[in-house]
């Protein structure tokens, strides 16, 4: 299996999480101090080790 599919597949049960902690927490302020769902949402768009993917056009 591909690292590119590893990777969508990390993208996928991530969402798949805050899907989860949304039907858990619901509104509800995160742990750590966080705004909970919202702040999780926000992660979504992060990429994950951006320059390895970037490579991929490369190899």
């Amino acid at each position: 299996m591909s690292w590119v599919k590893n990777l969508s597949i990390l993208r996928k049960a991530s969402k798949t999480g805050v899907s989860l902690v949304e039907r858990i927490i619901g509104d509800h302020p995160g742990t750590g101090g966080t705004s909970g769902v919202n702040y999780l949402r926000s992660t979504l768009d992060s990429s994950f080790f951006p320059e390895l993917y970037s490579m991929r056009v490369q190899l």
